[in-house]
Order: C-alpha cells, then structure tokens, then sequence
C-alpha cells in the first residue's frame, strides 16, 4: 500500500509542474487548435498560408516557425526571410573571388553572388548548374557530337544515341532509327525489308532473329562462327555472304581470343584505290569492290584498300597476292597491300 501511495503522489507532483523543470509553460493553458511553443499558445496550421505572413511557413508539426529557421548559409549570403532560400548578402563588399571566401560565389560589380545566379540551365534536357563552377551540367543538351558521350550524336541540340548502340532504358535513338530489343540488350537500328536497304556491312535479320526481325543487324563473322548463327564462319580476310554467297569480305579480327569477331563486307563496283562512300551499299559505284573503304565518314569521301593479314603467309587467305603488307600502326593485325592488287 505504502508503495501505490508512492506513485500516486510522483504522479500528481509531476501534473503540478506540467512537464520538465524550467519549460516554459502556457497561462492560461492553450486548447485546440492552440499549441504551446515556448511559453506562447500559437494557432496550429495545416499550410503557409493559414500562418498569415510571408517571413512563415507550417512546420510538420503544424505551428508556424520562420522560414530561416534552422537554415545555414555560406559566407557571402543571408537567408531570404519571404523565401527561407540562401542569397547574396548584399552588404559583402568584394573586389575579386577570393573575397568571397566562398567556392560557390563569385564577386559581380563589387558584391559577392553565388556562380550560379542568373545561370539558366535547360531542364527539360536535364541539366543543372554545377555550384562550383556556375556551368550546366549533365543532361543531353549539346552543340556539336564531341559534347555527347560515346555512342551518341548531336542532333537538334540533343545527344541522341547512334546505330548500333545501347538504348536500354528509354534512350532516344537517332532520326531514321528504332530502338530494338524488347530490353537487355537494345540497340538503336532501322527497319528493312531487304540488304540494300542496309549498310555494306549490315545484313537484314531474318525471323530467326526474334525482336530484332526485319531490321539491320551488323554482318558479323569469325573464323568457325558461332553455336547461335549471329556470326557467320569465315576465314579473316576470306570470302563471306553479304548480298549473296561469297560476294563480302570477313574484315578482322576486332578484339582477341574467344572475343575476336569480324564485319563481313559486301562490295559493290569501285576498283582498289577508287573514291568511296560510308553511305554506299550492296552493289553501288560508291561501294569497294574486292577491298574495304577506309577513311570514309558522312562528312567526306574515302579510298577502296586492299586488306591484308600482318602475319599471313604467302599464298594463303589474308595475304598481298603482290606487293607487301603494310602495318597499320593502330591495328595488331591488319595491313594494307601496297605495290599490287588483291
């Protein structure tokens, strides 16, 4: 008995003092909608714009509470009451940067401001401005190709991703092309309904090929193919199917080992040192006959080469039947017949 007598004089000696030694206490006591916040009954809000004044804003907990409150500028700027948003302290007089003590700010006409004030980003693209340095950043906004990211394209002042590349994930693909692949992988392609309608080195997906049916594929061969047909079984430098049977060029090997793969090459009509084009196919003027264009982009014409194996043996597949083999200094592989023809 003694010790329920106990807790209930604790008890009424803690509703005496209303809460912890020394809080303030409301009086008389506040009743709803009134809160007690430090000695004072404020009217509880349920937005801004029942706190009645613009330096306001409704907390969580549904009272008014100034919009600095607990906000922390850098040197160099204040705390805007009316928008609790950090701006250029108008009385920090500067002559040069480091007046302003401040990575983020920059001195204009004598006052510190932040780098990115007055810096307008495109959004809609996805960029936003770098507080270090008052420049955009980010985003697909571009003037020219180098802007992009490998596998991209400026177009209309957007990088666009170009054929052949990675699309997964809502990409946007070039003008003219589709993105394929119902998920992991989808590439940027267009659509054909025969080979010509394909680059030299492309070939048109039949059914075989599921999703990507009925659009342009890379030409791929190696030497013993593969177990799920996507390359073709051909000798580097040997002959391979393009536009019909053994009309193409197995150009490779790219890469090394199991990862070693080659384009097979269709042909069209331009003898061996003749001008050619990157936009010619199957057949065409413009297209190397029994050699590769090399050199050509969308900009300017390239020169029809023959090809040739660094380490082929006289006589065999991917050697110069006249001439040397010329290094390329870029390729382990490749060369170039100089002093005959193919």
């Amino acid at each position: 008995m003694r010790q329920i007598g106990a807790v209930l004089l604790l008890l009424g000696a803690l509703a005496a003092c209303g809460g912890d030694e020394g809080e303030a206490r409301c009086d008389p006591a506040c009743t709803w909608p009134g809160r007690c916040e430090d000695g004072i009954c404020t009217t509880r809000c349920d937005g801004d714009a029942a706190c009645g004044d613009p330096r306001l804003r409704c907390s969580s907990a549904g009272a008014c509470v100034a919009r600095c409150a607990g906000v922390i500028c850098p040197t160099g700027s204040l705390c805007e009451e009316t928008t609790g948003a950090c701006v250029a302290d108008p009385g920090r007089a500067c002559t040069g940067d480091p007046d302003c003590g401040d990575g983020t700010m920059r001195c204009v006409e004598g006052v510190c401001v932040s780098r990115c004030a007055d810096v307008v980003c495109d959004e809609e693209a996805g960029e936003i401005c770098d507080p270090s340095t008052g420049t955009c950043v980010g985003g697909s906004s571009c003037g020219d190709t180098a802007d992009c990211l490998a596998g991209s394209v400026c177009e209309a002042g957007r990088c666009v991703r170009a054929r052949f590349s990675d699309c997964s994930g809502g990409a946007s693909c070039a003008a003219g092309l589709t993105c394929v692949g119902n998920g992991q992988p989808s590439l940027c392609t267009s659509p054909c309904a025969a080979i010509t309608d394909c680059a030299i080195s492309e070939r048109c997906a039949d059914e075989g090929a599921g999703a990507f049916a009925g659009f342009c594929l890379p030409n791929l061969c190696r030497p013993g193919g593969d177990a799920f047909g996507f390359f073709q079984d051909a000798q580097w430098l040997g002959p391979c199917d393009a536009a019909g049977r053994g009309d193409g060029i197995c150009v490779g090997p790219f890469g090394a080992g199991d990862q070693a793969s080659g384009l097979c090459m269709g042909s069209g009509t331009a003898p061996p040192g003749a001008s050619c084009s990157a936009e010619a196919t199957h057949g065409e003027a413009e297209a190397c006959a029994e050699s590769v264009c090399i050199g050509a982009t969308a900009e300017q014409h390239g020169t029809c080469l023959v090809l040739c194996l660094q380490a082929a043996e006289p006589g065999s597949t991917g050697a110069c039947p006249a001439g040397a083999c010329m290094a390329i200094p870029s390729d382990p592989h490749l060369g170039v017949c100089v002093g005959g023809a193919r």
